[in-house]
Order: C-alpha cells, then structure tokens, then sequence
C-alpha cells in the first residue's frame, strides 16, 4: 500500500497527521479532508533543519525519517494544543506539516500544494511556531513578553507620557530585552515564508519547548 493515497485538487484536499502513539517509535496517521468542508486544524510553522540529521518515525504504519528539528516539535504539538483547547479531546487534535503531509517526491503534487499554502495558514483555527526545543534564553523572552504584554493591559493611555517609559533605559544592557532580541535572531524569523505564515494565521502563538507565548503578547511588547 503506497504511503500517499493521491490528493483531489478539485476539491482541494491536504492531509492531516493524526497522533497515534508517541510511547517508543512516534507513530503517526495521514488522512485526507477537503478545505472545502472547513475542517478544524492546526498548521505547524517552523525550520525544517539539517536533512541530514534525522529520526525515524511511523508515519500510516511505515518507516518515515522526519527531521530531528520536526521530530522535537512533534512530542510538543498535541501537549500546548491541550494547553490551549482544554476542553476538547485530545484525539481531536490534528495537525498540517508540510514535510510530511505533501509527497515531497510527487513534483506535480508538491506544486499543487504551494498553490494552496496560503489558504492552508489562513483556515487554520491555529497555527504553532516552532522555535526549537526548551532554552533558558529563549525561556527567559517568552516571560520578559508575557510580562510585559501583562503590564500593557494595564495601562492608562490618555494618561501615558512618554517620559513615564524611561527614555534614559539602557536596552541593550537589560539582560530580560537582550533575550528578546536573541529571540528575533533565531533562524526561524530568516524563513522565506514566515511572513506570509505569521501574517494569514488566526490565532498564532509562538513554541520553545514546553515554553510557548501568544503573538499578540509579542505583538504588544514590540509596539
């Protein structure tokens, strides 16, 4: 039984990758719906990382080598997906990953998708960026954000002066803002299509391990 069942273009079908078993060898299931019925999602964003560099997987029963930068992200999907949809089940959980749900061998079908990537990130109900696994620099941006994002909320803005921010801060020797900035220097900002991915989400919150902060948090920090 070939890994990959053709996709109808007529009715522009993906396939989504349903968790089987993450206890020993990560065993995961393709199955293919229509963008058409608006199904429910989420979209994985991320580095694809070194080819060369690989973890074996189950993928519809088969031996697959994901990428280990994709199989990091893949033990942390489902756990920040209960995080953020708590009162569903967790085998509601499916996920759109580029590697391994497009037949990267298939030429024609890697192109009919590309077409369709930009309605894939927009239907979602939630796309993840994966940043990579838990760092304690990274760790540390996603609290100064949180933080920070917490203490906007507050604010009186018809009474904000600006002196009130202190111009006379020394960002650069703020330890809490130079994580933030080694934050916006991970490759993962230098992908081709990161601004389009970011840009159509719905809902996107940012990954770093078990860590994870919501774009608008981010979005707040950096206005």
């Amino acid at each position: 039984m070939p890994l990959y069942e053709p996709l109808d273009a007529g009715k522009s079908e993906i396939r989504l990758l349903e968790h089987v078993s993450f206890s020993g060898q990560p065993s995961l299931r393709l199955s293919s719906v229509s963008l058409d019925e608006k199904p429910a999602y989420t979209a994985l964003s991320y580095v694809w990382g070194d080819a060369s560099i690989t973890e074996p997987i189950l993928l519809n029963g088969q031996g697959f080598h994901a990428t280990k930068n994709l199989f990091n992200a893949l033990q942390h999907l489902q756990d920040h997906w209960i995080d953020t949809f708590p009162s569903r089940h967790p085998q509601g959980f499916r996920v759109w990953v580029d590697a391994l749900c497009i037949n990267q061998q298939d030429v024609a079908e890697r192109n009919q998708q590309v077409q369709l990537m930009r309605r894939i990130y927009s239907s979602a109900e939630l796309v993840f960026s994966w940043l990579g696994e838990d760092d304690e620099e990274i760790g540390a941006a996603f609290e100064t954000i949180n933080l920070v994002a917490h203490e906007m909320d507050k604010v009186d803005w018809p009474q904000l002066i600006v002196a009130d921010i202190g111009p006379e801060t020394d960002w650069h020797s703020n330890q809490s803002w130079k994580s933030v900035w080694t934050l916006f220097n991970l490759p993962y900002w230098f992908r081709v299509w990161v601004v389009q991915e970011i840009v159509l989400a719905e809902k996107l919150i940012l990954l770093s391990g078990t860590s994870s902060v919501d774009w608008i948090a981010l979005f707040l920090t950096c206005s």
